[in-house]
């Protein structure tokens, strides 16, 4: 009969132990899953587990309303594409107002689609989808800093498009005459002058993060690293401050 007791208090200290696990399971349950699929014009909003749908314009109101109805909400990751340049802003209002968002990969989301079977493409559809990636995958939540980095990325890209511009424009000059040739130089001259001033743009963005500016000045200690080329392996590798020395100069 001595045992009986201790049996008893060991049981009430399991059910208590089985009701908290409970509430973990059901608060997991309730966690919201946003999809957001931005355009120049509007907000296509989608919600995982509840199957909501809701539409915002894309303008200071329009976001604002959003954030509002978000931040009421429990949120486990608000997922957007990386693309576009429309969701910077956006991803900035949300990040800074405390909301867990992810900018991810088109190409993995169209994966993820393309896995799941769902081929047909509409703003709803791609909202769901992108709600339906951040319940399946539970892809990291993108910090701000990493955001910049995503911005100095896309005008690294960009720069490398108006170089390879040049270049074929300076092949046609060696055989051009004429109004031909005016017209050549001229795209030239404004090709350069845009070329700089993306270069004046990364260097802006360049200041705000610093883990960048450390990756690209180890990488410039390097014999023959040019600034642009550190920059580009800076923000495309992101293996660059986790290895050695010896390591990057291999990758170089």
């Amino acid at each position: 009969m001595g045992y009986i007791k201790p049996e008893y208090k060991v049981g009430r200290r399991e059910t208590r132990m089985q009701g908290a696990e409970k509430s973990a399971r059901i608060r997991k349950m309730s966690q919201i899953y946003v999809g957001i699929d931005i355009s120049k014009e509007k907000l296509d909003v989608a919600f995982r587990p509840t199957g909501e749908f809701l539409q915002f314009r894309n303008d200071e109101e329009g976001i604002e309303e959003l954030k509002g109805r978000l931040l009421c909400l429990p949120v486990a990751i608000v997922v957007m594409e990386a693309s576009g340049g429309y969701e910077r802003l956006f991803f900035a209002i949300l990040s800074l107002s405390g909301i867990p968002c992810s900018l991810v990969n088109p190409k993995r989301v169209r994966e993820f689609a393309k896995s799941t079977g769902k081929l047909a493409k509409t703003d709803k559809i791609d909202a769901f989808i992108l709600a339906w990636y951040g319940e399946a995958i539970k892809p990291k939540v993108t910090s701000l800093s990493d955001g910049r980095v995503q911005e100095i990325r896309e005008l690294i890209e960009r720069r490398e498009q108006k170089v390879k511009m040049k270049k074929a424009e300076s092949n046609r000059l060696d055989r051009a005459f004429g109004k031909v040739r005016e017209s050549i130089l001229l795209v030239l001259f404004c090709l350069e002058e845009r070329q700089k001033e993306i270069e004046r743009e990364i260097e802006a963005k360049l200041k705000g993060v610093e883990e960048v500016r450390e990756k690209v000045e180890l990488l410039m200690s390097m014999k023959g690293v040019g600034k642009i080329t550190a920059l580009t392996f800076a923000v495309k590798l992101p293996e660059m401050g986790k290895v050695s020395q010896k390591k990057i100069a291999s990758l170089v």
